[in-house]
């Protein structure tokens, strides 16, 4: 899967395909939410995150990933597209699909640079910016699926 605001590196394709025969899904983005109780906002939670654009020092299992720079095999993991109903929470949907089918997500090893922002959409208005004050849905989702 790729996000139209990544500029993605040439061996984008080769090097994320090495990995997802190692693993059940990975990404280069996403999220561990440290609270073991219910959380009242996710996207202001305390959580470990690791940035696409950004460097990731190992190959961290995460609870969510960013789907706009993942990799999965649809024989490991069965995405239920019916059940997205939630403008805009693939992220959560499909983590929480993994999770139920017990498979792992991995952020990939990779340094500053490896993915670049797309700054012909600089302007654009991110998910993020959407719904960083208005996350009841997306904070309902993560506790019912993932605690």
């Amino acid at each position: 899967m790729v996000d139209d605001d990544l500029i993605f590196p040439k061996d984008y394709v080769s090097n994320t395909m090495k990995n997802i025969y190692k693993k059940d899904a990975v990404t280069y983005h996403g999220r561990n939410i440290l609270s073991k109780n219910q959380i009242s906002s996710y996207y202001k939670a305390e959580a470990e995150k690791f940035r696409c654009l950004g460097a990731v020092e190992k190959d961290q299992r995460i609870q969510v990933a960013g789907t706009g720079c993942a990799c999965f095999h649809t024989n490991d993991i069965k995405v239920k597209w019916e059940n997205i109903q939630n403008r805009n929470m693939f992220d959560l949907v499909f983590s929480a699909m993994a999770k139920h089918q017990r498979k792992k997500i991995t952020v990939l090893k990779h340094e500053e640079g490896f993915l670049k922002y797309n700054m012909k959409m600089l302007n654009k208005r991110t998910i993020y910016d959407e719904y960083k004050n208005q996350d009841q849905i997306q904070t309902e989702f993560f506790n019912r699926h993932f605690l």
